[in-house]
């Protein structure tokens, strides 16, 4: 598959346990983007667009190849006396055309270097899609599990301000204020429960599986230290798939 081995060279390796603490599925990063790849429907149109062209170009360079003829015949009297039997055959190689077929070959080849990069940035595109789903799920678990502290610190506010007005200890409106955080937090963490299932259910679609299908990612994000951004940066002209894309097309009218 194209360009799949490189992306996957590039992918931090994040080794996680089959099953979470709650016996759900662990899917992980690589596993994901390998899913995402196969399955991806409009990148499976652009490769059939990239086969279009390479198909385009190769008969295309059938112009350059000589081409041959054969013919015979045979006559006679109808009593079969006299029999003539003649065998000819040609070939021919053209030798120049003004320039009209190299240009036209040229033209397909820029054409399907043109569809192979569309398909290269098409990878690219897929691959950073479901990467930023991936680890959006992995933030969101993590915005979870914060509010989750937040609303037992607040439970137990709420416990205490309920015993301490019951002793005479405290007051009602400090039981209601500890009440009403606590029902602020308990609205909070509902609300991150479904963005967190809205996240996994995306990250199911793009990768062409059942919305339902439960599983769980890994909590970290693996960050790589020591990138040479700056290098990067001053190869995009040369490196670039939106740059490279650009110049086959202009090249291809």
């Amino acid at each position: 598959m194209l360009f799949a081995a490189v992306f996957a060279a590039l992918l931090p390796a994040a080794a996680a346990a089959k099953e979470d603490a709650n016996g759900l599925p662990v899917l992980g990063v690589e596993e994901a983007v390998r899913i995402g790849l196969e399955r991806n429907h409009a990148l499976q149109l652009v490769r059939d667009q990239t086969e279009l062209a390479t198909l385009g170009r190769q008969t295309g360079a059938g112009a350059f190849l000589p081409t041959a003829t054969a013919g015979a015949s045979h006559s006679g009297e109808l009593d079969g006396s006299d029999p003539r039997t003649s065998v000819g055959v040609s070939a021919n190689l053209q030798l120049f055309n003004g320039l009209q077929t190299t240009f036209a070959y040229r033209r397909l080849r820029a054409q399907e270097d043109a569809a192979e990069l569309a398909e290269r940035m098409a990878v690219e595109n897929t691959v950073e899609t479901i990467l930023a789903a991936f680890y959006e799920i992995a933030r969101q678990k993590r915005q979870l599990d914060a509010i989750r502290e937040a609303l037992e610190l607040s439970g137990e506010r709420a416990r205490l301000a309920q015993a301490r007005e019951s002793v005479g200890a405290g007051s009602r409106l400090e039981r209601l204020q500890a009440q009403a955080d606590l029902n602020a937090d308990s609205s909070a963490f509902m609300a991150q429960e479904l963005s967190l299932r809205e996240a996994k259910i995306r990250l199911n679609g793009l990768l062409a599986r059942d919305p339902g299908i439960a599983f769980d990612v890994p909590d970290a994000i693996p960050v790589q230290a020591g990138l040479p951004v700056e290098s990067w940066r001053a190869a995009l002209g040369e490196t670039s798939t939106a740059v490279l894309q650009a110049r086959a097309r202009r090249r291809a009218c």
